[in-house]
């Protein structure tokens, strides 16, 4: 039996701001699903009735008026980008980029929201450790590069094929020699958070820590992670992903569901043993994470937690045999 361990290659937009009410975090995990779903007017709706609870989060107004535009509602998407820029959002790449909202890009409001956002991004990256920056940039090809061969080959020629056999050892070495540079910079630098280097360069930190073969190194760090977050300078998601990897390395039932398992014997996918999976969504949502179903069918899972919970004993003893 084999673990793989999916992850996204780099967070877009995540929660920085903690905020106490579930109802929030269970709209916006509606929302974004509605909208991955492309029911676009639908998510407009779900999105509204969060804001109306918190408007703390510029990432999630963001996604927002990312909605409202694909649902060809210019006024609201610019209202909730007009929020988003009062919050702090400060991403003036993404921003520029996020294809949701390229139908607002005519508008002289979108020229005026753009300047302020790239004024904000220019005069936070004057406090960035640049030279740390571009060290940490330099580092993500070798970590993600094989991984994206890795995915192209198993999704043409299937899981068991040769190929991936170098790839893995590749992904192993490299792996190595990463962990070994994060060590000396975070020995240097303790954390290094998106308020030194910026958003992209932080999570090159995550990633080498998250893909590391070396348990104890993960057990090291996760503490430092979980300050960060404190401190709005780490990404929930990012906690929430080692958290699980540190837990089912250890035997233990993951919290979020984002580790699975692959049973050669089956030839399908499961999720790893996780607690309480009856809650998992309001977890993953407090994490800025997908609603559990969305999440599993990328692996051809059908999520239904109540099936899943009769068969955890079950796959308790299951997965102990890896």
């Amino acid at each position: 039996m084999k673990l793989y361990l999916f992850l996204l290659l780099l967070c877009s937009t995540f929660l920085s701001v903690a905020i106490s009410a579930q109802p929030y975090y269970d709209l916006i995990q509606q929302a974004r699903s509605r909208h991955d779903a492309k029911d676009y007017s639908r998510s407009v709706i779900l999105y509204q009735q969060a804001f109306k609870l918190s408007k703390k989060v510029p990432g999630d107004l963001v996604s927002g008026a990312g909605s409202a535009a694909m649902a060809g509602n210019k006024e609201k998407a610019f209202q909730r980008l007009s929020w988003a820029e009062a919050a702090g959002y400060s991403n003036s790449n993404k921003f520029e980029k996020n294809p949701d909202l390229v139908t607002l890009h005519n508008d002289k409001r979108w020229l005026e929201l753009s300047a302020k956002i790239k004024r904000r991004s220019d005069e936070m990256e004057k406090n960035y450790d640049i030279p740390l920056q571009k060290e940490l940039l330099a580092i993500l090809p070798d970590d993600q590069e094989p991984r994206l061969a890795y995915d192209r080959v198993a999704s043409k020629a299937g899981d068991n094929s040769h190929a991936l056999d170098s790839l893995s050892t590749l992904m192993v070495h490299n792996d190595s020699i990463n962990g070994v540079k994060i060590t000396k910079l975070l020995n240097e630098n303790g954390w290094i958070g998106k308020g030194k280097v910026g958003e992209d360069a932080s999570n090159v930190v995550f990633l080498v820590i998250q893909h590391s073969q070396d348990l104890q190194f993960q057990i090291k760090y996760l503490p430092m992670i979980r300050q960060a977050l404190a401190k709005a300078d780490a990404s929930a998601d990012e906690l929430a992903l080692l958290e699980d990897r540190v837990a089912v390395r250890q035997a233990k039932r993951q919290t979020y569901g984002s580790q699975i398992y692959f049973d050669e014997k089956t030839g399908k996918y499961y999720v790893a043993p996780l607690d309480d999976p009856l809650n998992v969504d309001h977890r993953r949502a407090r994490m800025g994470l997908q609603p559990m179903a969305e999440y599993a069918r990328q692996f051809d899972i059908v999520w239904n937690p109540q099936e899943y919970a009769r068969k955890l004993p079950e796959l308790d003893k299951l997965s102990r045999k890896w």
